[in-house]
């Protein structure tokens, strides 16, 4: 008599997380002096607003530091589903923005080709390869972003189209986004995320003698928010909108937090205010712009890797 197999289990249904313009949803899972956790905010913004336009989609945050989601109509119950749903599904594509693997390997002709193709130049796209690179290429200066690190053996995109082609790796992306989700260990991040350097880690136990545990779909969502933060290229260098570098330090990401709501195009304006990159910010300007707090992590390079600082407080 022929063994029966036990059946497989069916996929987990959607976790059903209501957003309406009554209850906005808050992320409590992100907090404000994080430089990926900032990114993975701006990511979930751009998502929502590529899928759902026509309910404005729109950001602040809490008085306590967590991103908040407002929208003019409601989104499907579903809503966390169908952004990852709609991010596996470009991966998954002929023409998956993730496909080029190593940024640095992108010719600048391969770049104006992206940019000037039809058919690669769907709405996500159109903001996101400006974000990875210049189109020119400069003598020991490269031409990715300086938000992008890459080195030998490990690559931003290929390990953001490993998660989202990866069938078996579906998160809960609603139970991430407010931290009630567990934690699994995490490999060729983008190091965004100031704990993944071992002497800026935030826990006070060794970091060397235990795996780094994170929450892996924040990174893919760090990702999407680059597209707020495009490389310029300039006559004798590339500049990426949001960094700034003071002659004798390292280049220093700032970010701004906010108690209004803003959308994509009001946020892209006040990320790039000039007053919140100079070498000492004029806190005066910035709250007349509405800016409660900003924040400023540098980019260092220990035992020969890249990494971001944690946060220091600017206003």
């Amino acid at each position: 008599m022929a063994t029966k197999r036990p059946k497989a289990k069916p996929a987990p249904e959607p976790a059903v997380i209501p957003l309406t313009p009554e209850a906005p949803f808050v992320m409590l899972g992100l907090r404000e002096d994080n430089p990926r956790d900032f990114l993975a905010a701006l990511g979930v913004l751009r998502m929502a607003t590529d899928l759902w336009p026509e309910s404005a989609p729109r950001l602040s945050w809490t008085s306590d530091g967590h991103p908040i989601l407002h929208v003019d109509c409601p989104l499907p119950e579903t809503w966390p589903h169908e952004i990852w749903q709609n991010l596996m599904n470009m991966a998954a594509s002929p023409l998956s923005p993730f496909r080029h693997g190593k940024i640095e390997t992108l010719s600048p002709e391969t770049v104006r080709n992206l940019l000037q193709s039809p058919e690669e130049m769907q709405r996500f796209q159109s903001r996101f390869y400006p974000a990875l690179c210049g189109q020119i290429n400069y003598e020991k200066g490269g031409k990715r972003s300086h938000l992008i690190i890459e080195s030998a053996n490990r690559s931003v995109l290929n390990g953001t189209r490993d998660l989202l082609v990866d069938p078996r790796f579906v998160p809960e992306l609603g139970a991430d986004l407010t931290g009630v989700s567990g934690l699994a260990e995490v490999s060729n991040t983008p190091r965004w995320h100031p704990s993944e350097a071992q002497s800026a880690a935030y826990s006070a136990a060794d970091p060397k003698d235990s795996k780094l545990m994170d929450r892996r779909s924040l990174n893919v969502l760090a990702l999407a928010g680059l597209t707020f933060y495009p490389v310029v290229d300039g006559a004798n260098r590339r500049e990426t909108l949001g960094t700034s570098r003071q002659p004798g330090e390292d280049r220093a990401f700032s970010w701004p937090i906010f108690g209004h709501a803003l959308d994509c195009d009001s946020l892209a304006t006040l990320l790039h205010d000039r007053s919140l990159h100079a070498k000492e910010p004029n806190a005066s300007e910035l709250r007349k712009r509405g800016v409660r707090t900003a924040w400023r992590s540098r980019r260092f390079n220990l035992n020969q890797n890249d990494y971001f600082s944690p946060a220091d407080p600017l206003l």
